[in-house]
């Protein structure tokens, strides 16, 4: 982590993992400290380099068609920025002032569409009903395949 100083205020320097190529287009990310004390720069930086990594791997789980892992993830990112994650319906029946609060949010980060969906309740929640449906479907053929395998080499479960 390369720690440097632009102006009075210190900033960290990295080069972004390739992984997170389909989030972040740029190839380094600065981020500023806010701070003009080299002592607790060096603290800092690996604590908000940390807190930038999970932003990204949770960006990253929300690049998924999976409707489940995509609420999952607009949760987690509502989270980190300090909110609950509400549905859009209940973002627009907020007080006036958190409402506006956290719109200023998304505009004063200049956030990311993924992001701001979270912060602003654009993620569909999830028909959890259909999913339990298809995953009771799912253990249902595996239970009748566990069953058939058994059987093939002469072991009968019990009823």
């Amino acid at each position: 982590m390369s720690l440097m100083r632009r102006g009075s205020a210190f900033c960290i320097r990295r080069r972004v993992p390739k992984r997170f190529a389909a989030v972040k287009t740029r190839s380094e990310i600065w981020l500023n400290l806010h701070t003009d004390s080299e002592t607790r720069a060096n603290v800092e930086a690996p604590l908000i380099w940390v807190e930038q990594i999970a932003a990204r791997e949770t960006r990253l789980a929300s690049d998924t068609e999976d409707a489940g892992m995509r609420f999952q993830a607009a949760t987690e990112l509502a989270q980190r920025r300090g909110y609950r994650y509400l549905t859009v319906e209940k973002v627009a029946a907020l007080p006036r002032a958190e409402l506006l609060e956290r719109i200023e949010t998304v505009d004063a980060q200049r956030s990311e569409p993924r992001e701001a969906a979270a912060l602003l309740g654009g993620v569909a929640e999830p028909n959890w009903a259909r999913l339990a449906e298809g995953w009771a479907r799912e253990a249902r053929f595996f239970a009748g395949l566990l069953t058939l395998s058994f059987a093939t080499i002469g072991i009968y479960p019990s009823s």
